[in-house]
């Protein structure tokens, strides 16, 4: 075992698959960035959470606003991760979205939508965790999931489910 540096705990975290999703806000118009870190952590009542590097320009966005989307992507949507992950402005060109019932944007599509307000912003490092009560759900066609494993995009293979690398994000 060595010493955890920053680059050899990125390393170690990257032997985790996990899904991707794009987080939602909207103040005056639509903002959004491509995310992993997304848990359930409650179900009564029901709570997720969303981390944000502090850097990041829209943290303090999703800070102001009282609601949030959470946008659980499909593999058929690796162009909308890349284009909110990549693209500096106008990240929603393109992408069919729609506001919620709270006016948060929601992504056409996905494996599913969750509308939050925002109850609680934790500093932890150099993130902030979002904690958000889940107001409503909706849900796109079943697909398979966009997966990030060893810092790539993965694919399940099949039919005995292991994952095969993709493209690095």
């Amino acid at each position: 075992m060595d010493p955890v540096t920053p680059a050899l705990f990125r390393r170690a975290c990257a032997q985790f698959a996990t899904g991707i999703c794009v987080a939602t806000v909207f103040d005056g118009k639509p903002h959004g960035l491509t995310i992993n870190s997304f848990t359930s952590v409650s179900l009564r009542p029901p709570v997720l959470l969303i981390c944000l590097d502090r850097e990041a320009n829209l943290t303090s966005i999703f800070q102001r606003q009282h609601y949030f989307g959470v946008n659980i992507l499909s593999e058929a949507q690796e162009d909308v991760s890349g284009a909110f992950a990549y693209k500096p402005d106008d990240r929603f060109g393109g992408v069919a979205w729609h506001l919620s019932e709270h006016g948060a944007p929601l992504i056409s599509q996905c494996l599913a939508s969750i509308e939050c307000r925002l109850i609680r912003v934790l500093p932890v490092g150099d993130h902030d965790v979002l904690f958000g009560e889940a107001l409503n759900a909706g849900f796109g066609d079943p697909a398979e999931p966009l997966l990030y494993f060893r810092s790539r995009y993965a694919r399940r293979e099949k039919p005995n489910s292991s994952l095969k690398a993709s493209k690095e994000l």
